[in-house]
């Protein structure tokens, strides 16, 4: 079963650019890196892809700016963590902003986090995380550096978070006070509605996430938080992380 390595055995290196941690391994064991930002946060989060370790020792690097600050390694790890990293970010840019710096762009979920990795060099075996963990306030999201950096190839990839459930808009009726919008969902969760009157949609957030003690949900559409109804209006759900 997967197992944290006793603290003594994990050396943790700290400079001004980067915190670095190592440990030693046993032949055919996957490894992985967790992190907390605080010491009182709740849950761990992974912040490294499994990696198979050969009785040599391993090692990761983070940029150190990185919003982790308490890190453990979990030996034995049977699976990939759930979810992405390993499914490609969609729709990655990469522009010059006026500051004459390289940006990353890309279509992002609504309070999910992201990081960006970069290598050297094409043929360098591993990624490097260069970026801190980046949270989506909007459709979008970014990541610019300047452009003497070292780092030649870039990805972006989403930070590990169980698999999820798709919400379900089960029906879109008409009411005296405007459309009434109902879905499911699970307990407890957080969804974010959202709205568009044009085709293509450009979506827009009605008001904050909503949550439910019984797994259904429900939208008014007064035109108070969408600024009444053009006569045809489109809607989606999305859960927030």
């Amino acid at each position: 079963a997967p197992e944290a390595l006793p603290g003594e055995v994990v050396r943790i290196e700290i400079t001004v650019d980067s915190i670095c941690l190592a440990w030693p391994t046993v032949d055919g064991l996957e490894y992985l890196v967790e992190g907390r930002r605080q010491l009182t946060d709740l849950a761990w989060t992974v912040v490294s892809e499994p990696r198979r370790g050969d009785g040599s020792e391993m090692s990761l690097c983070l940029n150190g700016a990185t919003d982790f600050r308490y890190f453990r390694v979990i030996q034995g790890v049977s699976l990939p963590p759930a979810a992405p990293p390993s499914v490609a970010v969609p729709n990655v840019h990469l522009s010059l902003d006026a500051a004459f710096q390289l940006c990353l762009t890309w279509d992002a979920l609504l309070g999910a986090e992201y990081f960006v990795e970069g290598k050297e060099r094409l043929a360098d075996p591993a990624w490097t995380v260069i970026s801190p963990i980046i949270e989506a306030v909007g459709l979008q999201a970014s990541y610019c550096q300047g452009l003497e950096t070292n780092w030649r190839y870039l990805q972006v990839r989403r930070v590990n978070s169980a698999a999820e459930p798709s919400p379900v808009i089960e029906s879109l009726e008409w009411s005296a006070t405007g459309p009434v919008v109902r879905w499911s969902g699970l307990v407890g969760a957080r969804y974010q509605l959202f709205y568009s009157d044009t085709l293509p949609a450009v979506w827009v957030p009605v008001g904050d996430a909503m949550t439910s003690l019984t797994g259904e949900f429900q939208f008014v559409d007064t035109g108070a938080l969408t600024g009444g109804s053009p006569g045809i209006r489109f809607y989606r759900v999305q859960r927030l992380p």
